[in-house]
């Protein structure tokens, strides 16, 4: 696991990093998560890792409303149990 705090770090991090997957917030200082997500779908080494949003930005009505995607990529209403966020992944690195 590796943490960034700071979305303008989330590229090159990950071209470093390769993860499994990438959990990001739609709400992040000086960059929304929608463009940080594009940025790694655009690099030809990270296009094919899957996104998972967690975020507060989205009701939890709304994810099970858009069967868990929105805009095309799989999202998680916070607050969410240590479970939830487990399954999920899961379910994400199945793909």
């Amino acid at each position: 696991v590796r943490v960034e705090n700071w979305p303008e770090d989330a590229l090159p991090a990950a071209r470093e990093f390769q993860p499994d997957l990438i959990m990001l917030d739609v709400m992040m200082p000086r960059l929304f998560g929608g463009d940080v997500a594009s940025q790694l779908r655009a690099d030809p080494a990270l296009k094919d890792t899957p996104i998972v949003f967690l975020s507060a930005a989205v009701r939890k009505e709304r994810v099970t409303e858009h069967d868990g995607v929105i805009h095309g990529f799989p999202f998680l209403a916070k607050p969410a149990s240590l479970e939830d966020v487990v399954a999920f992944i899961e379910r994400h690195l199945a793909k």
